[in-house]
């Protein structure tokens, strides 16, 4: 229902095009196969009239419901309680965003690849909205090793938690999987070995 009522959309000067897909589906053409697929077969898409002044309210309830879902999920973002994580947070390795520089997640994947494989190293620098909820003064830059294996986070677990680096004490722990895909979405400080 929602992809129909969003297809033909007037956005400014330019038509929305919205159809179900499957991931992987066959449009080599690119976004000029939308114009060969077949029509809606329930109803007349809607178009926004001259006189609308912004999305239709069903586009504005559902835009409203997604965003309170990732401020909830955000808030409740957390270390791992359990020990089936294969995501390390470090915290108090830089002193804060004035530290971070574009070497920073290359320089932690070349230290925590001595505990095993590595997927992912995320540098994720907080929001103001971020440090007034968590309160931690160590929580402006935390940085996230994701390894291909449990065994491995657990051996970076041992490696980093208390270490000294550049004279700060570092905080490592386990980190729950789902905290993290919702905290780190947006970041763009990632490096993939």
């Amino acid at each position: 229902q929602a992809a129909r009522d969003m297809d033909r959309f007037l956005l400014g000067n330019l038509v929305l095009r919205v159809r179900l897909s499957v991931v992987g589906g066959p449009l080599g053409e690119g976004m000029a196969a939308l114009d060969s697929l077949p029509e809606p077969t329930e109803g007349k898409p809607q178009t926004a009239s001259p006189a609308q002044t912004g999305p239709p309210q069903q586009v504005v309830d559902m835009a409203a419901i997604v965003d309170r879902s990732i401020g909830a999920a955000a808030d409740t973002a957390q270390p791992s309680s359990t020990t089936a994580s294969s995501i390390v947070l470090l915290e108090n390795v830089v002193g804060g965003r004035a530290d971070v520089d574009d070497d920073l997640a290359a320089d932690m994947a070349v230290e925590g690849v001595k505990c095993g494989k590595i997927a992912k190293v995320v540098v994720h620098v907080a929001s103001e909205r971020e440090l007034q909820q968590t309160g931690s003064p160590h929580s402006e830059v935390s940085i996230f090793l994701q390894y291909v294996d449990v065994a491995s986070a657990k051996r970076a677990l041992e490696l980093f938690d208390g270490r000294w680096f550049a004279g700060r004490q570092v905080n490592a722990q386990l980190y729950d999987p789902d905290a993290y895909r919702v905290l780190t979405s947006a970041d763009t400080m990632v490096y993939m070995p």
